[in-house]
Protein backbone atom coordinates (compact mmCIF):
# COMPACT_ATOMS: atom_id res chain seq x y z
CA UNK A 1 0.00 0.00 0.00
CA UNK A 2 0.95 3.78 -0.33
CA UNK A 3 0.85 5.83 2.54
CA UNK A 4 0.78 9.49 2.54
CA UNK A 5 -0.50 12.24 5.03
CA UNK A 6 -3.39 13.43 5.04
CA UNK A 7 -3.46 17.56 5.47
CA UNK A 8 -6.04 20.01 6.24
CA UNK A 9 -5.55 22.77 3.87
CA UNK A 10 -5.24 25.73 6.70
CA UNK A 11 -2.30 24.04 8.07
CA UNK A 12 0.07 22.92 4.87
CA UNK A 13 2.54 24.74 5.37
CA UNK A 14 3.08 23.60 8.39
CA UNK A 15 4.36 20.11 6.50
CA UNK A 16 4.77 20.29 3.16
CA UNK A 17 6.60 23.48 0.97
CA UNK A 18 3.81 24.36 -2.47
CA UNK A 19 4.55 27.79 -2.62
CA UNK A 20 2.69 27.16 -6.28
CA UNK A 21 -0.45 26.52 -3.44
CA UNK A 22 -1.21 23.59 -5.76
CA UNK A 23 -4.41 21.54 -5.07
CA UNK A 24 -3.67 17.86 -4.35
CA UNK A 25 -6.75 16.45 -3.37
CA UNK A 26 -5.75 12.95 -4.75
CA UNK A 27 -2.53 12.08 -3.21
CA UNK A 28 -1.34 12.21 -7.14
CA UNK A 29 1.38 15.69 -6.77
CA UNK A 30 4.83 14.63 -4.95
CA UNK A 31 6.03 17.77 -2.63
CA UNK A 32 8.97 18.32 -0.17
CA UNK A 33 8.24 18.05 3.54
CA UNK A 34 9.78 20.01 6.58
CA UNK A 35 11.58 17.41 8.57
CA UNK A 36 9.05 14.80 7.32
CA UNK A 37 11.33 12.59 8.72
CA UNK A 38 11.22 13.35 11.36
CA UNK A 39 7.51 14.77 12.21
CA UNK A 40 5.70 12.61 10.16
CA UNK A 41 7.86 9.59 9.58
CA UNK A 42 4.85 6.91 8.43
CA UNK A 43 3.84 9.61 5.71
CA UNK A 44 7.29 10.53 3.70
CA UNK A 45 9.28 8.35 1.43
CA UNK A 46 12.50 7.14 3.82
CA UNK A 47 15.18 7.85 1.24
CA UNK A 48 13.97 11.88 0.15
CA UNK A 49 11.68 12.65 2.78
CA UNK A 50 9.12 13.78 0.16
CA UNK A 51 4.96 13.18 0.56
CA UNK A 52 2.28 12.85 -1.51
CA UNK A 53 -0.65 13.69 0.03
CA UNK A 54 -3.97 14.44 0.26
CA UNK A 55 -4.62 18.11 0.93
CA UNK A 56 -8.10 18.49 2.40
CA UNK A 57 -10.24 21.31 2.47
CA UNK A 58 -13.46 21.68 4.48
CA UNK A 59 -15.78 21.49 1.83
CA UNK A 60 -14.13 18.74 -0.17
CA UNK A 61 -15.10 16.23 3.33
CA UNK A 62 -16.24 18.17 6.54
CA UNK A 63 -16.74 15.20 8.56
CA UNK A 64 -13.28 14.23 7.88
CA UNK A 65 -11.82 17.88 8.17
CA UNK A 66 -13.59 17.71 11.95
CA UNK A 67 -11.79 14.71 12.55
CA UNK A 68 -8.39 16.10 11.70
CA UNK A 69 -8.66 19.24 13.25
CA UNK A 70 -9.93 17.19 16.34
CA UNK A 71 -6.74 15.09 16.55
CA UNK A 72 -4.77 18.74 15.86
CA UNK A 73 -6.21 20.25 18.59
CA UNK A 74 -4.98 17.47 20.85
CA UNK A 75 -1.75 17.25 19.58
CA UNK A 76 -1.00 20.00 17.05
CA UNK A 77 -0.33 17.79 14.47
CA UNK A 78 -2.61 18.80 11.38
CA UNK A 79 -2.44 15.52 9.28
CA UNK A 80 -3.18 11.75 9.54
CA UNK A 81 -1.95 8.82 7.76
CA UNK A 82 -3.80 8.26 4.74
CA UNK A 83 -4.04 5.26 2.07
CA UNK A 84 -4.95 4.65 -1.53
CA UNK A 85 -6.03 1.62 -0.01
CA UNK A 86 -4.57 -0.99 -2.62
CA UNK A 87 -2.07 -3.43 -3.15
CA UNK A 88 1.05 -2.93 -5.18
CA UNK A 89 0.16 -3.83 -8.55
CA UNK A 90 -3.73 -3.71 -7.98
CA UNK A 91 -6.23 -0.97 -8.35
CA UNK A 92 -8.38 0.98 -5.68
CA UNK A 93 -10.23 -1.11 -3.97
CA UNK A 94 -13.63 -0.37 -5.37
CA UNK A 95 -16.30 -3.10 -2.79
CA UNK A 96 -16.63 -3.68 0.49
CA UNK A 97 -15.41 -7.54 -0.85
CA UNK A 98 -12.19 -5.43 -1.96
CA UNK A 99 -11.86 -3.83 0.84
CA UNK A 100 -11.96 -7.03 3.13
CA UNK A 101 -9.29 -9.38 1.00
CA UNK A 102 -7.21 -6.44 0.94
CA UNK A 103 -7.63 -5.86 4.49
CA UNK A 104 -6.68 -9.67 5.19
CA UNK A 105 -3.63 -9.66 2.83
CA UNK A 106 -2.27 -6.34 3.96
CA UNK A 107 0.04 -5.15 7.32
CA UNK A 108 -2.68 -3.79 8.65
CA UNK A 109 -4.34 -4.87 11.95
CA UNK A 110 -7.19 -2.23 12.26
CA UNK A 111 -9.96 -0.47 9.86
CA UNK A 112 -12.18 1.91 10.17
CA UNK A 113 -15.42 1.92 7.71
CA UNK A 114 -17.86 4.55 8.68
CA UNK A 115 -19.34 2.99 11.99
CA UNK A 116 -17.76 -0.30 11.66
CA UNK A 117 -14.27 -1.04 13.87
CA UNK A 118 -12.47 -4.27 12.24
CA UNK A 119 -9.31 -5.90 13.88
CA UNK A 120 -7.19 -8.91 12.86
CA UNK A 121 -6.69 -11.34 15.98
Amino acid sequence: MIYGPIILTEFQDEIISNPKKLESPHMTIGFETKNGKENIPAGVHQYDGTARPEILSKVMNPWLWDTINSFYNKTKIPALLNTSFNLHGEPVVNTVQDVLRVFEKSGLDVLWLKNHIIEKK
